[in-house]
């Protein structure tokens, strides 16, 4: 009677605790992105406002197609600045990284976009150097994104 007994208590605890797991990971997914993501967030901005203000204050461009490459820059940056913005108040007001993150994966595709178009451009001095700055918070808010699954 004692096996049998042991062998139901073993796989009683088993079965809890396999039945535990899943709800563990969602947990560990809903937990308030605070201290994880909020200052990416605001760094993300602050990097896109400095390369703007960079962009903005270049000399005009030598030929047409050089000035609309530009301009498509800008107006990228723009873009990318607008959603940086909703992101960090999406941030602010969300409960868990979970529901961030299909806003966040829209944003990486603008900012991938944003750094493709201004590579083309003939950029002022130091708009190469921000967009790289912009790349590697990307690659740091990924990183948490992906250590939240």
């Amino acid at each position: 009677m004692r096996f049998a007994e042991a062998r139901t208590a073993v796989l009683t605890h088993s079965l809890a605790v396999a039945l535990a797991l899943p709800l563990l990971a969602v947990a560990a997914r809903a937990q308030p992105p605070g201290e994880a993501l909020t200052p990416l967030a605001l760094e993300l901005t602050e990097i896109v406002d400095k390369a703007l203000a960079l962009a903005r204050t270049a000399k005009s461009q030598d030929t047409a197609l050089q000035q609309r490459t530009r301009d498509a820059a800008v107006s990228a940056m723009e873009r990318v600045r607008r959603m940086a913005v909703e992101y960090r108040e999406r941030v602010g007001q969300s409960q868990s990284i979970a529901e961030t993150e299909l806003f966040f994966g829209s944003l990486s595709e603008a900012v991938a976009s944003a750094r493709e178009i201004a590579g083309d451009a003939v950029p002022a001095p130091g708009v190469a150097v921000e967009l790289d700055r912009l790349g590697a918070v990307i690659a740091r808010l990924s990183d948490v994104y992906a250590k939240s699954h």
